[in-house]
């Protein structure tokens, strides 16, 4: 349902973010740190997300 995706969405957000932020600062400085934060929210939205709420909020 969507009122059980507010935190999912938010995560999903983040990550596009983190992925914005790996790629622009990351090709500069090859920052590890950013790369595994990328990673890590990665890995939580995978594992928090349902292949139906992934469809619905997919951008």
């Amino acid at each position: 349902m969507l009122t059980l995706s507010t935190d999912k969405l938010i995560i999903h957000f983040i990550n596009h973010i983190l992925s914005y932020l790996n790629f622009n600062i990351g090709i500069k400085y090859a920052s590890n740190t950013f790369t595994f934060i990328h990673y890590y929210f990665e890995i939580i939205s995978l594992k928090q997300l349902d292949i139906s709420n992934l469809e619905v909020i997919a951008i």
